[in-house]
Order: structure tokens, then sequence, then C-alpha cells
């Protein structure tokens, strides 16, 4: 029986993300709730903070940020269903920083930066929208 179209091969060898506890799971809810176009009556109607296009379509964000990401859980389901484009794990641990590029790679899961950095000292580049948790 052939797979579905929105699962490949690939993905049946890959093990599952481990599952996100309760606060995670909250904040992968709303960031990917603040991912999905949205107009400016949904924005209205949850009195969500959303950043309006010309065409009168809410904008995602360009980059999310994990600050503080621990080992990387939250990263790997936004990476996995990608929710956004760019997305930064940060933690001043190098050694969880060094563990993520493994672990990534056990989900085949490419496309994210990871920084060994303090969160305080990181800098953004103003022409691109970020989501900083």
């Amino acid at each position: 029986m052939p797979l579905p179209a929105e699962i490949s091969a690939a993905d049946t060898l890959l093990p599952q993300p481990p599952q996100l506890g309760p606060r995670l799971d909250a904040l992968y809810q709303w960031i990917a709730q603040a991912q999905r176009p949205q107009t400016s009556d949904d924005c209205m109607q949850t009195s969500d903070n959303c950043l309006q296009t010309s065409d009168n379509r809410m904008q995602p964000y360009d980059n999310l940020w994990d600050c503080c990401c621990d080992h990387g859980y939250l990263g790997i389901h936004l990476l996995k269903n990608a929710l956004c484009p760019r997305v930064h794990l940060v933690d001043q641990a190098s050694h969880l920083i060094d563990a993520l590029h493994p672990r990534m790679a056990t989900y085949g899961i490419t496309g994210y930066r990871a920084l060994s950095a303090d969160a305080s000292e990181l800098r953004f580049a103003e022409q691109q929208t970020h989501l900083i948790i």
C-alpha cells in the first residue's frame, strides 16, 4: 500500500521527536497560531499583536529565536512542522549546543542555527521580523 502524499518513506524511518511537556506544548501551539496567515479581522478578534502587510494580510515571523533552548525540543517540533523559515537555538551551555547537532540529525532536521551565547547579547536584523522566546 503506498504512503499518503504528505508522508515520505524517509519520514517513516526516522524516530518521532520527544513529546512536549505542557508548557512547551502551550508555546508551540501559540507559535503555530501566530505563524499561520491571518487577516486583520483575525487579529482584532483575538487581540493578538500582528504585523500587517499592505494587502491586509498578517505576516508570519521571519525568524524564531529559542533562547535557553536546553535540549532543543521546541525547536525540533517547530522545524519538523516547518513553522518558521529560520529557527535559531540559543543556550549559554555549550555542551547543550554541541549535543543539538547529533540530536537534530537523529530526527532528520536541518536548516537551523545553533549558538552558544548569552541571549542578552544577541543582535537582530531590523529589516526582518523576530519572535524571541
